[in-house]
């Protein structure tokens, strides 16, 4: 499973600072970060001192940010704020009615939460801004003018001579001598409003790459190599002094770069950089400007590079910073220039790669090319860290984490590459590794963002809600203009249960980065929990159409209850075939979520049971059990609360069923599920079930007892193991006292299933999974009739006693590669079925005759062999298809069947998709590592026999409307052999059967909560051999129609209601015809108390029509079950 981990590039930073100074008063704020050279003047004293990382401020303070300094501090009522270099704030009152500042000059930008019951006044030496807003930033220049921009909320600004609000996306502006009026904001991004910086450790690596690169330099001297070796490991200040010291015995150029690195070295231990000459030619070009990009200033940054873009890594690093600066038209034009200059090298491939990735939203592309650059430039620990999260992005956590430590090995105490490897550790779940990283970097950063965000990350997968939401609003501050914060802390918000703010920073990361699929899928799934059913499906909608540009997988985590958060908020409004499209359109074979929700998509089905229930409800067993084995941690889930991202937890429910209309029918469940992180991450799951039917006076009672316990873990990236084991036992009798006159039945059936399976990462995307499983049938079928014989009782006893045992063993690999995917896998089955019955009389008066028994026995086994290809040619057209091989064997008489299958889908216009397939099945087992779809193509499903055939040819049209309106259309063509109807007494069975059925869907999203669904069928099938020849096959409807609605309101009430038509069907093998019929179904649910009681009441044939079902099992009455459960 891949828990929620954003892909950051973590620039490395460290320094060391004093103790901060203890106060007295009443905490104002605290200094969360800090870059270089910051002082602070404290309320009670005169002079000026250095701010430290951890520092309380409180009324009457003053910070001052310097040449190159930049502060990030945390007020008390949870507002961020960013102070820009050169900038004076006081702090002149805050408490819980108001926040007054006093702005002197330079720039700061902030956050304050939505639900905020303290107004923020800042005034400046032109106007005062009466602040009603969340984000916003006010900067005062060198001729005091004030400005002020506004992201969210508004903004008053008001001086002597007018006032003037200032609206989302506006800026309005004030001179002490001139009103306040609006400013043109042509390009208002926050990327570049806010300090969206480098660091030293990062200004010193690029200068050490970009001086390795300038021709016409000897070998490295021992000094000057030792110098780098000491930044790499983070011992700066050993570093500034060797280099400081030896850099007069350097070439020129290299005495010029020794001494920019350690003077960005002497930064990260909190010095500030004057902007003094340090020598001249290219390495003093690029120098500077990166001591640009140090101050905040990228624009500076990237206009300092032309002079030099003549050199590869220069011209790489513009690439970059047009990127970080949203110029992505000018990355783009860059990077093409450094393929021309220099193409084939390090720094063309790795600028290629950025650009692919981030601009393109092609991460795939981007591994291709990292791998090229790092194997001409392998000593490079920044070009390692940027392939290994490129690698993390894609899936791959083996090659990730390889990468990072490598780079690691080159560049031991780099804080970005460590901050990077916390994300990878926690994407496989191991918390206790990524802790330790994040407290070295703590040890060693401890103000920085990089430690910020790694303790983020870490405390965010851990169980203390209201932790991780500090730990993210800290990194938050001391970043706010990386959106994967927002993220974070929009993750830790909605856990503390702070929906307003979680649906602020979400805002503030769809502004940041609006092409980040995962953003809205966020929001899907907190609006599913809210029962905000509109907002999930605006969500959703938007999260597909960027999963679709960003050919990005869905990185959230796996749940088999709902499977994808892009189809359960179509599922909630009951718009299932809505969410079938975009479930197979998204499809990706080797998500546990896109298997878990092909496992949940309708599939129409034979039934003959009970007309009045649904018969799309089954759902592929196969797909299931291959997203657990991909993804084992999938088991387990979150009862009240969508599972963003996983963390340790231990869930329970408690229900009772009764039916008011039965009111001797009563049915119980207990569930529990968990999942911890230690020794190893470990997930369980355990139910059980009773259910009784009858008085228990009464001699006529049918009990059900069914337990299921399922044991997860995943020791490593590469290893996934899950163990299972389902038991039940179901009695039922209809009796009167023996011996008296009359007929008593009664049925004992046991029956487990136990099984065993584990998946193997070979490498990237390619998993090769083992399956093993353990069936047992058990039974005892008793009837017994009582007899008068002149006047003697004597009992006529038939007793049977039926077992069976099938063992099944599976192995199957899937791979992708760069336009597909491959399968391929071996199965074997054996069965082995005994039957005896037995004939017996007892007579009153004692005596007992036995007449004999009747036993036999049938062993079947049975092997599938397969390969299949899914083709994408450029996502408007797909090709998937399989061959198989299967042999059955049932006593001595064998079958060797082919199988193929074969798919084709093509996208005729955006929201409108033709699939056609072609499909031969042979029935081995219930579960299967093949695939088991085509395309999301599959044929309907029949009680066929062992080694019986399912031949399919099928037409699916999905088309959608406005965003309001899906349309679905399908045909199947199906031919069946070795048909078994078995209910109760009657075991019919047909040889070869056919079947015509198209099906029309429509389904609507009217708002309001409210969903809606119309469809008609029509079927015409024939029984071709065996039982009844020349009939339509049992219990198969001519004509079918329903018409549904389901209305969610945020209350967390849920109700659904549908009106359905049978038509007319042949009931049983006589050629019985059963009597068209109109049934109503309605459910009714109801969450209170924060989703810890469901209260529901669901109906099934609600005016009592009089249903008849197949093989004389007699009349369908309603139903109507009344339930309560209790979470914990």
């Amino acid at each position: 499973m891949f828990c929620l981990s954003l892909v950051v590039f973590y620039p490395s930073i460290s320094y060391a600072q004093g103790a901060p100074v203890s106060r007295s008063q009443a905490q104002s704020a605290v200094v969360i970060s800090r870059v270089g050279g910051e002082t602070v003047r404290f309320a009670t004293e005169t002079d000026f001192q250095e701010l430290v990382v951890g520092q309380v401020l409180v009324d009457g303070d003053i910070v001052r940010t310097g040449q190159t300094g930049a502060v990030a501090l945390l007020f008390v009522d949870r507002t961020a704020m960013r102070l820009h270099p050169n900038t004076e704030l006081a702090i002149r009152q805050v408490s819980d009615t108001q926040t007054s500042l006093e702005l002197t000059s330079g720039k700061v930008w902030a956050r304050t939460p939505r639900e905020t019951n303290s107004p923020i006044t800042v005034q400046t030496p032109s106007a005062a801004a009466a602040i009603r807003g969340t984000d916003w930033t006010l900067s005062v220049d060198a001729g005091d003018v004030t400005s002020v921009f506004v992201y969210d909320g508004e903004v008053d600004l008001t001086n002597a001579q007018g006032s003037i609000s200032a609206g989302a996306g506006t800026g309005v502006s004030a001179s002490r001598d001139g009103a306040p009026q609006s400013v043109q904001v042509l390009n208002l991004t926050e990327r570049q409003q806010m300090l969206f910086s480098v660091t030293p450790g990062t200004a010193a690596n690029a200068i050490i790459q970009f001086e390795r690169s300038v021709a016409g330099h000897g070998p490295e001297p021992d000094a000057y190599r030792q110098g780098i070796r000491f930044i790499r490991a983070a011992r700066f200040d050993q570093a500034a002094t060797l280099l400081e010291r030896s850099a007069s015995t350097f070439d020129p150029q290299r005495a010029t770069a020794a001494r920019w690195i350690a003077a960005f070295a002497r930064a990260e231990s909190g010095a500030p950089i004057s902007g003094q000459g340090r020598g001249s030619g290219a390495v003093d070009t690029f120098a500077r400007a990166y001591l640009a990009a140090y101050q905040g200033d990228l624009a500076r940054a990237a206009a300092a590079l032309v002079p030099i873009h003549s050199a590869p890594v220069a011209l790489a690093e513009a690439v970059r910073f047009s990127v970080y600066l949203d110029r992505f038209d000018e990355a783009r034009r860059l990077s093409a220039q450094l393929q021309t200059v220099a193409g084939g090298t390090a720094q063309a491939l790795s600028a290629e790669a950025f650009v692919k990735w981030i601009v393109d939203g092609n991460p795939s592309e981007a591994v291709k090319l990292y791998r090229r650059a790092v194997a001409l430039d392998t000593e490079n620990p920044t070009l390692l860290s940027d392939l290994a999260m490129a690698e993390h992005t894609v899936g791959h956590p083996i090659e990730a984490e390889a990468a990072l430590r490598k780079a690691l090995t080159l560049a031991p105490g780099d804080a970005g590459i460590l901050a990077n490897l916390v994300v990878v550790l926690l994407d496989q779940y191991r918390v206790a590794e990524a802790q330790r990283v994040a407290d070295q970097l703590t040890k060693s950063s401890p103000g920085a963002y990089t430690t910020l965000a790694a303790r983020a990350q870490v405390d965010i997968s851990k169980t203390d809600n209201l932790r991780a939401e500090e730990s993210a609003l800290e990194a938050l501050a001391a970043q706010p203009a990386a959106a994967e914060n927002s993220v974070l802390l929009a993750i830790a918000a909605h856990r503390a249960g702070h929906d307003v703010r979680a649906q602020q920073e979400l805002d503030a990361a769809r502004r940041l980065d609006p092409n980040n699929p995962n953003v809205p899928a966020i929001r899907s799934a907190i609006a599913l929990d809210y029962a905000r059913a509109d907002d999930a499906i605006v969500a959703a909608m938007e999260a597909d159409r960027l999963f679709q540009l960003n050919l990005a997988a869905e990185r959230l985590s796996a749940n088999r209850k709902s499977g994808s958060i892009l189809t359960a908020a179509f599922q909630n409004l009951g718009l299932t075939d809505w969410a079938r499209d975009i479930a197979d359109r998204s499809h990706d074979p080797l998500s546990a979520s896109s298997l878990f929700s092909e496992a949940l998509n309708p599939r129409p089905t034979i039934a003959f049971e009970d007309v009045s229930s649904d018969p799309s409800d089954s759902y592929i067993l196969s797909s299931e059990l291959q997203g657990i084995l991909l993804d084992p941690l999938g088991v387990v889930t979150r009862l009240r609360y969508s599972d963003i991202s996983l963390k340790p937890f231990f869930d329970g429910e408690i229900s009772a069923t009764i039916d008011p209309d039965e009111a001797t029918s009563r049915f119980y469940t207990g569930t529990i599920n968990g999942f911890t992180t230690t020794p190893v991450p470990l997930g369980f799951y355990l139910d059980g079930i009773f259910e009784s039917a009858g008085d228990i006076s009464s001699p006529s009672r049918m009990t059900a007892e069914n337990t299921t316990m399922i044991l997860v873990a995943e020791p490593s990236a590469r290893l996934g193991l899950t163990a299972f084991r389902v038991a039940a036992n179901l009695k039922n009798g209809v009796a009167g006292p023996f011996f008296d006159l009359g007929v008593n039945t009664n049925s004992d059936v046991k029956f487990s299933f136990s099984g065993l399976g584990a998946s193997f990462r070979l490498q990237e995307r390619k998993v090769l999974s083992f399956y093993a499983s353990v069936f047992n049938f058990e039974a005892e079928f008793t009837n017994e009739e009582t007899r008068d014989f002149f006047g003697d009782l004597y009992v006529e006893i038939e007793r049977s006693r039926p077992s069976s045992k099938t063992d099944f063993f599976s192995m199957g690999y899937r791979g992708d590669d760069a336009s597909g995917t491959w399968f391929a896998g071996y199965e074997y089955m054996k069965d082995t079925t005994s039957f005896r019955t037995e004939y017996f009389e007892v007579y009153e008066f004692g005596d007992e005759f036995h007449f004999g028994s009747v036993d036999y026995q049938t062993k079947q086994t049975g092997s599938r062999l397969y390969i299949q290809r899914r083709q994408d040619f450029g996502g408007r057209f797909q090709v998937e298809g399989d061959f198989g091989l299967h042999y059955v064997r049932v006593d001595g008489t064998g079958t060797e069947p082919l199988s193929p299958r074969v798919a084709m889908g093509v996208t005729i216009a955006p929201g409108h998709r033709i699939r056609l397939a072609a499909i031969r099945d042979v029935w081995l087992y219930d579960e299967s590592l093949a695939p088991a779809t085509v395309l999301g193509l599959f044929p309907i499903g029949a009680p066929v026999d062992r080694g019986g055939t399912t031949v399919a040819r099928i037409f699916r049209y999905d088309g959608t409307f406005s965003n309001r309106f899906h349309l679905s259309l399908e045909h199947q063509s199906l031919t069946y052999t070795n048909l078994s109807f078995d209910s109760a007494d009657i075991d019919t069975n047909v040889h070869k059967a056919t079947m015509e059925r198209t099906d029309l869907r429509g389904e609507m999203w009217l708002g309001g909560g409210l969903g809606a669904f119309a469809s008609a069928a029509v079927t015409r099938s024939n029984i071709v051999s065996g039982a009844v020849e020349g009939s339509s096959i049992f219990g198969v409807p001519d004509q079918e129609a329903a018409v549904g609605f389901t209305w969610v309101h945020p209350s967390q009430l849920k109700i659904s209601a549908q009106a359905r038509h049978i038509g007319s069907r042949v009931g049983n093998a006589d050629g019985t015809k059963l009597d068209p019929v109109w049934t109503v179904d309605a459910s009714l649910t109801w969450q209170p108390l924060d989703k810890r009681l469901q209260l529901s009441i669901d109906a099934r044939n609600l005016f009592d029509a009089d249903i008849q079902s197949s093989f004389d099992q007699g009349s369908l009455g309603r139903s109507i079950a009344v339930s309560a459960a209790l979470r914990f």
